[in-house]
């Protein structure tokens, strides 16, 4: 279940009977319930974990996450940086190769702990059984999302997912499952002249996207270009986590396809990914609040 809210109220009707779910930043349900057989509950909750959700409290407020993408390869430097970010419980952080290679599994156990909103960006892509076993192992550490590469195929897909399900400890929420479809580093020069793609970008993502829900992933890391066709032709019960992001004024860097949090939120992106803009900002904390007030 994801991005988890200090407290968040769902109300809905289930075989004409209102529930009250109170769903806390920990991942623990308490339904109240009113004259109703509780073996409709046990339905009810399965619905509640397989429903995607998107937005989180902060302060008492619904947002949409800004995940600060920390690309850093030791824990000195990441100490540094996640005590400008704020509190805990408002980070929600991006952990990928260069951090987890050097610094290890441990790291990303203890920043669960201290209550950070983890995206554990390592793209797994490798034969079913492999990936399978690499997600059940991931599933264990209090991660928000974890990712494997679309272009791995919908066995792949399925055995992460499935691995993610069989990992999740007991009494805990399963990770979000993203697939990436093409990396923002890829450009239609690329696509066409070294991966030999017939089609072009826009159609390339979208047969990509397409799979990998039907493949049982949760949503899927894209361009914020892309997002708008992807909702219109895969639906709102989906994903559309968007990198790729640089506010007015910053440099592209190694980024081809890239947008502004206020150009992400109008095309509808659930959540965006962002760096170097504020890790290496003279004051994070002020550039990271300022790119959540733009993306919200």
């Amino acid at each position: 279940m994801i991005f988890k809210s200090l407290k968040f109220y769902l109300y809905f009707i289930f075989d004409g009977v209102k529930l009250r779910f109170d769903q806390t930043l920990n991942g623990t349900e308490r339904p109240q319930v009113q004259n109703i057989d509780l073996n409709y509950l046990g339905k009810v909750y399965t619905w509640c974990l397989s429903a995607p959700r998107i937005d989180f409290f902060c302060g008492g407020k619904m947002t949409r996450p800004v995940i600060v993408a920390l690309d850093l390869d030791n824990e000195e430097k990441l100490h540094e940086i996640l005590s400008k970010l704020g509190k805990p419980e408002n980070v929600f952080i991006k952990v990928g190769m260069e951090l987890f290679y050097n610094a290890g599994i441990d790291v990303v156990k203890k920043l669960a702990d201290q209550g950070y909103k983890i995206f554990l960006d390592l793209k797994m892509h490798d034969i079913p059984n492999t990936v399978y076993n690499g997600a059940k192992a991931l599933a264990k550490l209090g991660i928000t999302f974890t990712t494997v590469h679309a272009l791995g195929g919908s066995q792949m897909i399925k055995a992460a997912k499935d691995g993610l399900i069989a990992g999740t400890p007991a009494g805990h929420s399963v990770p979000e499952l993203l697939a990436v479809t093409e990396l923002t580093s890829i450009s239609d020069e690329v696509l066409a002249h070294e991966q030999n793609c017939s089609l072009p970008m826009d159609k390339q993502v979208l047969s990509l996207a397409k799979m990998a829900k039907n493949s049982g992933a949760d949503g899927v890391i894209c361009s914020p270009l892309e997002v708008k066709e992807l909702h219109e032709a895969i639906g709102d019960d989906f994903l559309y986590v968007t990198p790729g992001i640089r506010p007015k004024g910053n440099a592209k860097d190694d980024q081809s396809r890239v947008a502004t949090p206020a150009d992400a939120k109008a095309w509808g992106s659930s959540a965006i990914v962002v760096g170097r803009p504020i890790t290496l900002a003279s004051d994070p904390e002020a550039a990271y609040e300022a790119i959540k007030k733009e993306f919200n």
